[in-house]
């Protein structure tokens, strides 16, 4: 996983994406992941179908180089000369 480091400013960012993508709102942790069933309903009582596990937003904590705590994502997101930014 690589490490985010973004300068979005102080404020909340947020973005719209595909709903073929979830992201995943707790620390992913190998020793407790479950995979999830062929069927599952949304935080909004929608019926979706299982994303793919590379369709999935996932960030975990880890330690860096010095040993500080830093958050790692299996996300990426660029941004361009023009300033706009594109998750990868």
């Amino acid at each position: 996983m690589s490490k985010v480091e973004c300068d979005f400013g102080d404020g909340v960012q947020f973005m719209k994406i595909p709903n073929f993508f979830s992201v995943a709102m707790k620390p992913f942790d190998p020793e407790t992941y479950e995979d999830e069933d062929e069927e599952q309903v949304d935080d909004e009582g929608r019926t979706r179908l299982k994303l793919k596990v590379e369709n999935t937003i996932r960030w975990r904590f880890a330690q860096d180089a010095e040993g500080n705590i830093i958050k790692e994502s299996n996300a990426k997101i660029v941004r361009w000369s023009d300033g706009r930014c594109v998750l990868m």
